[in-house]
């Protein structure tokens, strides 16, 4: 008996342990991706649905609408709205761009069907200088999506700007959404740029090592000196636009988080992005190496042979 009296003792007089507070939307904690890890052994479920407020009835509030005179007077933070002068000049240069090649595309398509009907005196332009129709049909496809998506993507971005013009007129500042995308675009820029100029560095000294391979070992030794200096003025031309698209993607992606004080997207999402964009372009790269493998130089060794040449030429 006076064992299990010790024993009651020694548990009555053990201080209770603090419990770990459960925190929702502390405003101490700036990155809300971290507003929702917490720690509570205490609690079991329905307590903790209570404490959450998951059996409480949810109230949105409404939003009112402002008229457009409201939310032009608007005041954007600088960052934000050098964000959506970038976006907007990409947009009108993509719908320029389809609107162009769309007017080229279904000009010459019609010349081409109406070359056999009018003369070619009233048409003013030779035969030859016609392009293949289904060539300018296929631009044509093409134009007119870049054309489309320019448009839908402009439509999107007047709505979320008008989104975030009213929460900024209701005192509450929320990550606009083509804010977020464009940031995911700046996280795959530089990797889609290192493989286009990794692609244009490769081809082009493979180019350039072929026309010196063929001016130092010719016999007629032709004069070459034009097509190495294009290719090296291509070559420069890509790494000085690599450079320049490098430090400009850094810099957007610098001003935008020093505005928020964090990486608006999670970690977990942008290993997502790079993975899938060196996946893409990793499959892009190796297929047009196949097609060129395939396509010319296995033709052009089988030529040679069939000539009783070296299939390697100058060895």
């Amino acid at each position: 008996m006076d064992f299990f009296n010790k024993k009651n003792e020694n548990l009555n007089h053990q201080k209770p342990t603090e419990q770990t507070p459960v925190y929702v939307n502390d405003a101490n904690i700036k990155n809300p991706y971290q507003q929702s890890q917490f720690v509570n052994q205490n609690l079991n479920n329905d307590q903790l649905a209570q404490n959450l407020g998951f059996n409480q009835p949810v109230h949105s509030p409404v939003r009112p609408n402002f008229t457009k005179k409201e939310l032009e007077h608007v005041e954007v933070p600088n960052q934000i709205a050098k964000e959506i002068r970038l976006q907007k000049l990409s947009l009108a240069g993509i719908m320029f761009i389809g609107f162009v090649l769309l007017f080229v595309s279904t000009f010459f398509v019609l010349v081409h069907y109406l070359a056999p009907i009018v003369d070619q005196a009233q048409l003013k332009i030779p035969l030859s200088f016609i392009p293949n129709p289904v060539v300018m049909i296929i631009l044509m496809i093409v134009s007119l999506l870049f054309f489309i998506i320019g448009l839908i993507d402009s439509n999107h971005l007047r709505i979320g700007l008008k989104s975030y013009k009213t929460d900024l007129l209701m005192g509450v500042e929320k990550i606009p959404f083509f804010i977020i995308r464009n940031y995911k675009a700046l996280i795959a820029r530089p990797i889609y740029m290192n493989w286009i100029s990794f692609s244009i560095y490769f081809w082009g000294g493979i180019v350039i090592g072929i026309f010196f391979i063929i001016k130092t070992a010719s016999k007629n030794n032709p004069s070459m000196n034009t097509e190495i200096i294009i290719m090296i003025a291509i070559l420069g031309s890509t790494l000085f636009i690599h450079i320049v698209s490098l430090f400009f993607t850094r810099a957007r992606k610098g001003n935008i988080n020093a505005y928020y004080g964090y990486e608006i997207v999670p970690f977990d999402q942008v290993k997502d992005v790079r993975k899938r964009t060196n996946r893409i372009c990793m499959v892009i790269f190796f297929i047009l190496l196949t097609l060129v493998l395939f396509i010319v130089i296995i033709p052009w060794m089988i030529v040679r042979k069939n000539k009783n040449k070296a299939i390697i030429p100058f060895l």
